[in-house]
This record gives C-alpha cells, sequence and structure tokens, in this order.
C-alpha cells in the first residue's frame, strides 16, 4: 500500500509538472497572439490609410483632368479664332500679313498646348486606372487583414480556453497530491498502529501460553493432591 501511494503522490508530481510546462506554452502562445493582433491592428490601419491616400490620388487626378479639359477647350476655341484670324488676314492682303503671321504662331501653339492637354489626359487617364487597381489591391488586402484578425483572434480564444483548463487541471492535480500526502501520513499512522496492535497481541498470547501453563502446572498438582487424598482414605 505504501508504494502504491508513493507511486500515485509520483506519478501527479510528474503530470502537475507537465502541466505548468502545458501552462507555460499555452500563456507563450496568447503572449504571441496578442502582440500578432496588435501588429495586425496597425497594418489594418495603415492599410486603411493607403486606400484613403488612393481615393484621394483618384480625386486629384479627376481634378487635374477637368483642369486639362478646360485648358483644351480652351485651346480648341483659341485655335479656332487663329485660323478665323489667318483668314481675315488673307482677305486684307499686303496689309493682313503682319498680322496673319501672329495668327499662324498663335495656331500653331494652340495645337501644341491641344496636343499637351491630349498627353496630360492620357497621362491622368492611366493614374486614375492605376490608383483605383491600387485601392482595389488595397481593398482586398484589407479584407484579408480582417480575416487573419478574425482567425488570431479565435486562436487568443482558444488559447485562453486552454490555459483555463490547464490552471483547472493543475489545481486538481495539486488536490489530488495534498489528498494523498494526508492520506500517506494517516496511513502511516495506521501502520503504526497496527504495528503496535500486533506487539500488543503477541505480548497478550505469550501472557495467554503462560497461563495456560501454569494452569497445566495447577491441574498437576491438583491431580497430586487428588492422588493422595485417595491414599489417605485407604488407610483410614
Amino acid at each position: 500500500m505504501s508504494k502504491a501511494i508513493t507511486d500515485i503522490a509520483k506519478n501527479a508530481s510528474v503530470v502537475s509538472e507537465s502541466s505548468a510546462e502545458a501552462m507555460q506554452i499555452a500563456l507563450e502562445g496568447k503572449k504571441v497572439a496578442e502582440e500578432t493582433i496588435q501588429v495586425v491592428n496597425s497594418v489594418n490601419v495603415a492599410v486603411s490609410d493607403l486606400i484613403g491616400v488612393a481615393d484621394t490620388l483618384s480625386e486629384r487626378a479627376m481634378e487635374i483632368g477637368s483642369v486639362v479639359a478646360l485648358i483644351k477647350d480652351i485651346a480648341d476655341q483659341i485655335n479656332l479664332l487663329a485660323l478665323n484670324a489667318a483668314i481675315e488676314a488673307a482677305r486684307a492682303g499686303e496689309h493682313g500679313r503682319g498680322f496673319a503671321v501672329v495668327a499662324d504662331e498663335v495656331r500653331k501653339l494652340a495645337e501644341r498646348t491641344i496636343r499637351a492637354t491630349v498627353e496630360i489626359t492620357e497621362k491622368i487617364q492611366a493614374v486614375q486606372a492605376d490608383s483605383e487597381q491600387t485601392a482595389k489591391s488595397i481593398e482586398e488586402a484589407s479584407y484579408g487583414v480582417v480575416e487573419v484578425t478574425d482567425y488570431i483572434k479565435r486562436v487568443d480564444k482558444a488559447l485562453n480556453h486552454i490555459v483555463e483548463v490547464v490552471q483547472k487541471v493543475k489545481d486538481q492535480i495539486s488536490n489530488i497530491a495534498n489528498a494523498v500526502k494526508e492520506y500517506s501520513i494517516v496511513s502511516e499512522e495506521v501502520a503504526k498502529n497496527i504495528e503496535e496492535s500486533s506487539s500488543i497481541a503477541g505480548d497478550m498470547e505469550s501472557m495467554v501460553e503462560e497461563v495456560l501453563k501454569e494452569i497445566s502446572l495447577l491441574s498437576q498438582v491438583a491431580e497430586e493432591l487428588k492422588e493422595a487424598a485417595a491414599g489417605f482414605k485407604t488407610l483410614g
């Protein structure tokens, strides 16, 4: 019995140590999960900022596009006016030659302006397309960040549950160890009492044997006395 109790106490101690190690691992995992949540939250904030920047860039590109469109309209009007001026200068003959040169230069400038506005418009459209694609990619990435955040939160919740369960197991094992310890003490006292009782029983057995011996001797003496008394009666 003593060996069995010792084995139980030893096993309880081993399991308690294993539970402590498991709790330590769970706590470390919980800490990592919490730190990861903080990092992911920071990334989520950064992603939101990037979405805002992309939206702002797209809006600015649209505003610039509006201005460029206005410039193109003005250049078209200037070009038309320059053509009309050149026609009028040609009608004026020799007197309108100088004005025709100026009108031609104005027309060329208007044409270059129109070509420039077309190029700017194309580039703005490319920027808008890139901005929209970037915003879309960032938005998709934000969905991934949200999913990762939810997953890590579930992991953190599971680790919290593991910590609670391990703590309960550890407490139960501690209670078992204490109960085994108390039972061991009681068992030792019981064993000691049994040993003392066995010793007393042995002493009593010896005393009974001595008494039986004395009774046997007394029986012999009584028999001898009986025989002696019978002899006296015969003599009489």
